[in-house]
C-alpha cells in the first residue's frame, strides 16, 4: 500500500487530513502537539527528540522527507492540540507499538504462518461519528484497506475499488470515477444523481433514527456548524480548494424526508458565500414544499457558462429569472424524495 493515494497533493503531506496510508495505523498516523511554546508535548512522546526551534519558522511544520518538526516559539500561540501527520515505516510502527503496549514487538522478514482471530468491537456508532462528523480521513482509509484485505487476504485498493463497482452497477446511476478511500484525490469524480443513490440506499439499510445520530446536524455538530441558519438537515460536506459540496438529508416542514445532493465545482468567492447561498436554496425549497408537495425535483440551470443558482451578495450576470440571480460555478443539485413522514 502506497502512502499517498493517486492525485494527493504534494503539499498537504503537513495536514492532519493527508495523514499517511499504511497497513496498521498507529496514533492515526499523526502527531498531537499542545502545551506552551516553552513546553510542547507530543503525542507518541518519542517524537519529542525529532523538535527544532526555528525562529524564522512557521508556527509548527514537518520536513517534508522526514519526520523532524520545526516550530517557531515566537509564533506559538495555539491552544487546541494540532495534529501533524508523521511518515511511516514498518521500524516505526514496531518502535512506537512496543512503547505503548510496554511488550517486546520482534519483526520478521518472512511471511508467518499464524492463527488469525478477527476482533469485534461492535462500536459502530463510534466510527461512523468518526467518519462523519470528525471528517476523519484516515478511518475512511483504513476501512476500505480492511474490506481488502477481508476479501482478497491483501490490501489491494484499486483491486476492492473496481469490485466494489462492479457489485455496485446494477443501482448506481453513473459511473464512478473513484481512486481512495478519503476522497481527497482530485481525480475521484462522482454525480448528484449518483450520491442520490448512494443516500437511499444508506437510508434503506439503516433507517432515520441512525441517520440522524451518525450524520452532522446542521448548526450542532461536525462542519454543519458552519451552517448556523440552515434547518433540519443532516449532511455531510465535501471541501477542497475552490470546491464545497453537500450532500445528505431535509426534513422538509410537512415532516418529508428528501435525499439532496449540491456541488459546487471551481468557484474563486469565498466558501462562506458558497454556504449562504446553499442555505438560501435550501430555504426556498422549504417554502415551495408549504405550497406543493415535491416527489422529484432536478435543476440544473444552464446560462452560458454559468451553471447556478440563488447566490447572495454576487453580482448580477445580466439576466433575471424571478429574482433570482446567478453567480458562476453552482455546478448542480439534485433533490429526491426519500419517504413519507417516518
Amino acid at each position: 500500500m502506497k502512502p499517498q493515494g493517486p492525485g494527493w497533493s504534494w503539499d498537504d503531506y503537513s495536514y492532519y487530513y493527508a495523514a499517511e496510508r499504511s497497513p496498521f495505523p498507529i496514533f492515526g498516523n499523526v502527531v498531537q502537539v499542545f502545551g506552551s511554546a516553552s513546553d510542547l508535548k507530543f503525542v507518541p512522546q518519542a517524537f519529542e527528540k525529532e523538535l527544532l526551534v526555528d525562529s524564522l519558522g512557521a508556527n509548527l511544520k514537518r520536513d517534508k522527507s522526514k519526520n523532524q518538526f520545526r516550530y517557531n516559539p515566537e509564533t506559538w500561540k495555539t491552544r487546541d492540540t494540532l495534529y501533524k501527520p508523521f511518515i511511516t515505516s514498518d521500524t516505526l510502527f514496531a518502535r512506537l507499538l512496543k512503547q505503548q503496549i510496554r511488550q517486546p514487538v520482534k519483526m520478521e522478514e518472512q511471511p508467518l504462518e499464524l492463527p488469525w482471530e478477527v476482533l469485534y468491537t461492535h462500536q459502530e456508532e463510534l466510527l461512523y461519528k468518526a467518519l462523519l462528523q470528525d471528517s476523519d480521513n484516515g478511518i475512511a482509509e483504513a476501512l476500505l484497506a480492511m474490506i481488502s484485505q477481508s476479501h482478497f487476504e491483501k490490501m489491494d485498493i484499486q483491486k476492492t475499488i473496481d469490485t466494489l463497482q462492479n457489485q455496485w452497477s446494477t443501482w448506481l446511476p453513473d459511473p464512478l470515477e473513484w481512486v481512495d478511500g478519503s476522497g481527497i484525490s482530485r481525480y475521484n469524480m462522482v454525480t448528484p444523481r449518483t450520491l442520490i443513490a448512494v443516500l437511499k440506499k444508506i437510508h434503506q439499510r439503516v433507517g432515520w433514527q441512525k441517520i440522524q445520530t451518525y450524520f452532522p446536524k446542521s448548526g450542532v455538530s461536525g462542519t454543519l456548524t458552519a451552517y448556523p441558519n440552515l434547518k433540519n438537515v443532516y449532511a455531510k460536506t465535501g471541501t477542497l480548494r475552490h470546491n464545497h459540496n453537500l450532500s445528505g438529508y431535509w426534513e422538509s416542514p410537512k415532516g418529508n424526508k428528501y435525499a439532496f445532493s449540491i456541488m459546487v465545482n471551481h468557484y474563486t468567492d469565498s466558501t462562506r458565500e458558497i454556504r449562504e447561498g446553499i442555505t438560501r436554496t435550501i430555504a426556498t425549497l422549504s417554502e415551495k414544499t408549504k405550497l406543493k408537495s415535491i416527489t422529484r425535483l432536478l435543476i440544473s440551470l444552464v446560462l452560458k457558462d454559468y451553471l447556478a443558482f440563488i447566490f447572495p451578495n454576487t453580482k448580477n450576470t445580466g439576466k433575471n429569472l424571478n429574482s433570482i440571480r446567478f453567480c458562476p460555478a453552482f455546478d448542480s443539485y439534485f433533490f429526491c424524495k426519500v419517504s413519507a413522514t417516518l
